[in-house]
């Protein structure tokens, strides 16, 4: 119960915006951010997370919290873990996907076989799997990679009133599967959406 209440409010960030880009945000509360002037990554301040009726996820890598740090800081934020005004939470989910799903309904017209002369030498006969193999289109195979699908969620809350101020989400950002920039161009879009 305890960890559907802190996922509630990302929920509610996915059901309340439209649905026409992949990059949402909202802001919760009236707060100027002008009047905000340091920030922390969570996870790194001596605050617990469950303070703020957060969780924090432990597959957050180094990077990404570098990435994020250096666009609070293009946003006219400083660095302070002790004392900050924000306090930022990064959230990631990664999944492997594939396009080949129900890739048999395309080949279903495939010629079994060859004519009725089929078991006469001079005629050659072709497999489903042959037809595949050999006249799948190539725009095909180039679409039947696998690849790597991400949402990564940055919330932002105020350390004085312990509330969600603001929240971005980057979601269903596809890359292949070996594009390791895949979550530092989700928080590049994300940032695009501050409200500063």
């Amino acid at each position: 119960m305890k960890t559907i209440s802190r996922l509630l409010p990302c929920f509610g960030l996915l059901i309340l915006m439209s649905c026409a880009s992949n990059i949402k945000s909202k802001k919760y509360t009236d707060d100027d951010f002008k009047s905000f002037k340091t920030f922390a990554y969570l996870p790194n301040t001596a605050f617990k997370v469950d303070e703020f009726n957060a969780e924090s996820d432990a597959s957050i890598e180094e990077s990404l919290i570098a990435t994020m740090n250096d666009k609070m800081v293009e946003k006219g934020f400083t660095l302070d873990t002790n004392n900050p005004d924000l306090l930022v939470l990064l959230s990631t989910s990664n999944e492997i996907k594939s396009n080949l799903q129900n890739q048999k309904n395309n080949y279903e017209q495939a010629p079994s076989g060859g004519s009725s002369a089929g078991n006469s030498p001079n005629y050659a006969s072709v497999s489903s799997t042959d037809y595949k193999r050999y006249f799948s289109s190539s725009e095909d195979a180039l679409y039947n990679k696998p690849y790597k699908k991400g949402t990564l969620i940055v919330q932002v809350f105020s350390k004085a009133s312990k509330e969600l101020i603001w929240a971005g989400m980057a979601e269903d950002f596809k890359a292949h599967i070996s594009d390791q920039t895949l979550m530092t161009r989700m928080i590049n879009e994300i940032f695009n959406e501050f409200p500063i």
